[in-house]
């Protein structure tokens, strides 16, 4: 394994400005994909005056503050949910930066830790989990094992495996007794995209710290009146399984977590 060629403190301020604009890039994903609007081509654009936006107003963070969360031509109020994602992307980043034991790790990082922010944002919003980024990266996962970590490769294919079977078989049970789906296939799939990049030890914790998430997102939707408590209550259920993944991947990174 290459051993970082940088400070890890200098790594993690270069990363930061980088990050941040990536964020930019992941808002832009996450806003558009649902919705079937291309994201890879077409210049950023106000939402309410549809004027393409000038290159200053788009540097991240800094733009939404100069501007103080209004458009540049209209006024109109810019979505908070771009300055979450970018924040959001700067700190899990630099987390990532700070604890990746080598410059291979870190990418391969990166990657996952941006792939996570997505599938959790979509997912909290739309209810559910794109394919087109969960399974190239549950493919990602099996390839960085095998490039840096040959020996885990069989290991870690087979904890794909038993995360895909486990919540698919959970589902299989819960429609027997109820008649209706409980566990989304999106949500399966990203338990085995935790499997290929972490292995099998951590999922069942995995999937305890993401129930226990997902009870807290319960009781604030209580708390706040947003919902009532009921069988049928429809949970994100992959917003609550990718902050569980990135802490997991975060501690395997600082050698908490055997391969």
């Amino acid at each position: 394994m290459v051993d970082m060629s940088l400070p890890h403190w200098l790594l993690f301020l270069i990363i930061l400005p980088f990050s941040a604009c990536i964020g930019s890039f992941m808002g832009v994903v996450i806003f558009r994909m649902p919705r079937h609007i291309p994201f890879v081509s077409g210049r950023s654009y106000c939402e309410s005056c549809h004027r393409a936006l000038p290159t200053w107003s788009m540097v991240p963070v800094l733009s939404f503050l100069v501007l103080r969360g209004r458009c540049h031509y209209c006024s109109a109020p810019i979505r908070r949910e771009i300055l979450a994602v970018e924040l959001t992307t700067m700190v899990t980043s630099g987390l990532v930066a700070w604890l990746s034991p080598s410059l291979a790790d870190l990418c391969f990082g990166l990657t996952l830790t941006c792939g996570l922010l997505v599938l959790g944002w979509i997912d909290a919003e739309h209810f559910y989990l794109p394919d087109v980024i969960s399974l190239p990266l549950l493919l990602l996962g099996l390839l960085e094992t095998g490039w840096l970590y040959p020996e885990a490769l069989a290991q870690h294919a087979l904890a794909a495996i038993i995360g895909y079977a486990s919540l698919t078989i959970l589902n299989i049970i819960y429609r027997a007794l109820r008649h209706t789906d409980g566990i989304g296939q999106g949500d399966a799939k990203l338990l085995a995209l935790a499997g290929a990049w972490i292995g099998w030890a951590t999922l069942p914790d995995i999937l305890a710290a993401g129930a226990m998430i997902g009870l807290m997102v319960v009781l604030y939707w209580r708390l706040t009146r947003r919902a009532e408590l009921s069988a049928t209550l429809r949970i994100p259920f992959g917003t609550c399984l990718a902050p569980a993944i990135f802490i997991a991947y975060l501690a395997q990174s600082a050698g908490l977590i055997s391969r």
